[in-house]
């Protein structure tokens, strides 16, 4: 199950905190639930190896793309919901972030105004980021609206 959605169990008394906890889940946006592959700190921006791991993203390598940003810690090997697009609000690690101007990644995977690789997305007001990396075309061609004369 990608969503960290809870389910109720038949019988159960008190609906309304899972009820509650499953809409905070769907306003964050997509989630996806992975392995990590090396340990994954809070705010660190991650892509996903054929292997099914999670590695913290380097926009210096030309053989990976952003596809994730973590939320939560995890040590090597543990299951990870990462947010897959979606916004996260209230970590200081987007502070250096101001409202709408565009994130990108440092070399350790951390969000950066510095200009590396594609946007993964831009600032929000309240220390936040709509995480919404850049998808490549079928074949890796560049997304149509970014060629010339479109």
């Amino acid at each position: 199950m990608d969503n960290p959605f809870d389910t109720p169990l038949s019988g159960q008394a008190d609906w309304d905190s899972g009820l509650g906890a499953n809409f905070q889940a769907i306003e964050r946006g997509y989630h996806v639930t992975e392995r990590a592959g090396q340990a994954v700190s809070s705010g660190q921006i991650l892509w996903l190896n054929s292997g099914g791991f999670f590695f913290p993203f380097d926009p210096n390598s030309a053989d990976t793309q952003p596809h994730a940003y973590a939320f939560t810690a995890a040590a090597s090997g543990d299951s990870l919901t990462a947010l897959a697009w979606g916004i996260v609000r209230s970590f200081d690690i987007n502070s250096p972030l101001f409202p709408g101007q565009l994130a990108f990644s440092n070399a350790s995977g951390f969000l950066s105004t510095a200009t590396l690789g594609a946007p993964v997305g831009y600032g929000l007001s309240g220390r936040g980021i709509l995480f919404n990396p850049a998808k490549p075309a079928a074949g890796g061609a560049a997304p149509a609206a970014s060629l010339p004369g479109t």
